[in-house]
């Protein structure tokens, strides 16, 4: 198996399934998987304000103004059989 010391949960399942040759390997797929794992990572760290929180806030008149903002989604595209939806 390649080396994933570096890389995220996503890339190194991604590389086990090239290893048992169940995918071919993608550049453009390998590069998609680096801003997953980022996604990942980051949504796994942001949490929504509970909705008393968010009721408070918008009470006081900060309505608008969150205290943390979300990560930003990602969009793929690419032709048929590219191999996006095995990467979601």
């Amino acid at each position: 198996m390649g080396d994933t010391t570096s890389i995220g949960v996503l890339a190194a399942h991604y590389q086990e399934l090239v290893d048992g040759h169940t995918v071919e390997d993608d550049p453009a797929q390998r590069d998609a998987l680096v801003h997953l794992d980022a996604l990942a990572i980051g949504l796994s760290a942001y949490s929504r304000p509970s909705f008393p929180a968010a009721l408070r806030q918008a009470l006081k008149g900060r309505f608008g103004r969150a205290t943390k903002t979300p990560p930003k989604g990602l969009y793929l595209h690419g032709g048929v059989g590219r191999g996006k939806s095995m990467l979601m």
